[in-house]
């Protein structure tokens, strides 16, 4: 009688079944490497004593449920037939013979092409230069554990499927790289990173901008993007391996949205400038120092540290400029009708000023309590942008006149409008007694003024609100007070002639305005330990 081979198949488990209960053999329990529980004889532990449990030393003839490593047991045995790694058939072969005929797999990935990618970006490398390493020891050592794993059914169970061909068993490798390999990764993802770059902006002659579109920031999440290289790497891949790298974007606030909003005029303010050249050539390159400022929303212009150092070399000249209650000559004179004339431009755009100082003295371009003096840090300029919008300072000098506009986006009701309004509250009669100093170039007796006494005043600055035409609202601005100060003139060695006496004495008329001066040095003894102007 003819048997079926599912007959024959029942009979040899039933036969190696009962051999298996009839031996004296005990099993221990034992876990592998990779976390699955497997069970191997005692004498398949590659130790004489049997291995080492949690519980103590396995002999024969007992059972344990201790934990064991895969180190731990026995592999010198060969792989059973019909399985495959990395696509080759390692059947029948012993560990050694395994190791080297899936080198040349191993061997492929070294060729093989990773690319990082973010966004157009592109970096290459192959898998040899990462510094790659494979687990083909690892996959092995599992190739050989087949047949031995599980209870006595399921090692039949897989013995004879694989030896008869009923079914095959394939591992795949996965490459991945040690910690010098990832350091390599770690070099070439921190090439993709990059700094923001604010969008910049330009003004055109017909007042229109030109913007110039901002970079964005790029950084790379470096523990992300390698565990996206890692778990590529345990995919099928061969020749090229794509990999997204993952990061984060960040936007500057000046960006080309923001400076878009750059639409209107918020206010403006022009006065004439004069002097020797000198001083005009100082105004026209204190001015250009500030043309084109941007300011985002919450930033502050500090004058003085922007148009400063006062030196040849930064283009300035010497010009007049106020010293003690006197005028006298250094660099930079006349840079205070730089910051006066933005002054006036920023109360008409009615932004947040954070530090303005009048003059010690009267100045002739602007009225009382207009002005904002420059003396290094004792005198400055400073405002801040409190519109939640970007403002761009234009500013220019034109045929004796300089002028500032403040552009941004415009909020303020269009039935709404301001005027400046400055108060003479006190005027100050200067001393009666001139200051003369002996001057050895003049004759005996000679008396030349050098600087004619001037009053001093007390004077308001308010902000007169208008509604359709009609005054609403008036809002002080600052109070300033200017010093009056005595003649000075120089005089010959020996008596004066008797003709000669109470000449130059006589005090200017009230209110009359001193000649355009330049910046404002403090009086001796006021200065800070930094140079001034």
């Amino acid at each position: 009688m003819k048997k079926s081979k599912r007959t024959i198949l029942c009979l040899g488990i039933a036969a190696i079944v009962a051999g298996m209960l009839s031996s004296s053999v005990a099993q221990a329990k034992v876990i592998h490497n990779e976390g699955s529980i497997v069970e191997v004889k005692p004498e398949d532990m590659d130790t004489e004593a049997g291995g080492e449990t949690a519980e103590g030393t396995v002999s024969n003839g007992r059972t344990y449920e201790g934990e064991l490593t895969l180190t731990d047991v026995k592999l010198d045995g060969n792989i059973i037939q019909n399985v495959y790694i990395a696509g080759i058939n390692v059947g029948g072969m012993d560990k050694a013979q395994a190791l080297s005929a899936c080198q040349p797999a191993v061997d492929s990935y070294a060729t093989a092409t990773i690319r990082f990618i973010l966004g157009e970006q592109i970096k290459e490398v192959t898998a040899s230069e990462l510094g790659y390493v494979t687990d083909l020891d690892r996959v092995v050592d599992e190739a050989l554990t087949y047949g031995k794993k599980g209870n006595c059914l399921k090692r039949f169970k897989d013995t004879a499927e694989l030896t008869q061909g009923l079914r095959m068993e394939q591992l795949n490798l996965s490459p991945g790289f040690d910690e010098a390999g990832r350091a390599n990764v770690e070099n070439i993802l921190q090439e993709f990173n990059r700094e923001q770059k604010p969008a910049s902006i330009s003004m055109n002659e017909d007042s229109t901008f030109t913007i110039t579109p901002e970079q964005t920031g790029i950084q790379v999440r470096v523990d992300d993007s390698i565990a996206a290289l890692r778990e590529s790497m345990r995919g099928e891949w061969s020749g090229v391996l794509d990999v997204n790298v993952a990061y984060d974007e960040t936007v500057p606030d000046a960006n080309s949205a923001a400076l878009s909003q750059l639409t209107d005029e918020l206010g403006s303010y022009t006065t004439n400038y004069s002097g020797d050249a000198g001083r005009m050539r100082n105004v026209e390159n204190a001015t250009n120092f500030i043309n084109g400022t941007l300011l985002m929303p919450g930033e502050e212009l500090d004058v003085n540290a922007t148009i400063e150092p006062y030196t040849e070399e930064n283009g300035y000249y010497y010009a007049g400029e106020y010293s003690g209650g006197k005028v006298v000559q250094g660099l930079g004179g006349g840079i205070c009708q730089v910051s006066t004339t933005l002054y006036n431009a920023v109360l008409y755009a009615e932004l947040e000023v954070v530090q303005r100082q009048n003059h010690s003295l009267t100045v002739g371009y602007v009225d009382l309590s207009r002005d904002a003096a420059i003396a290094g840090s004792v005198k400055n300029f400073r405002f801040k942008n409190n519109m939640e919008t970007p403002i761009y300072i234009a500013g220019g000098c034109s045929n004796g006149n300089i002028t500032f506009a403040i552009y941004g986006k415009e909020t303020r009701p269009a039935n709404r409008t301001i005027e400046l309004e400055s108060r003479l509250i006190e005027t100050i009669a200067p001393p009666a007694e001139p200051v003369e100093e002996e001057d050895a170039s003049l004759e005996p007796g000679e008396r030349k003024v050098t600087q004619k006494a001037r009053n001093g005043y007390v004077a308001e600055l308010w902000k007169n609100i208008y509604i359709d035409g009609v005054l609403s609202e008036s809002v002080q601005i600052n109070t300033s007070k200017y010093n009056a100060t005595p003649e000075y003139a120089s005089v010959g060695p020996g008596e004066a002639p008797e003709e000669a006496e109470g000449e130059g004495e006589q005090s200017p008329a009230e209110g009359e305005q001193p000649p355009v001066e330049g910046n404002d040095a403090p009086a001796e003894g006021e200065a800070p330990a930094e140079p001034q102007v």
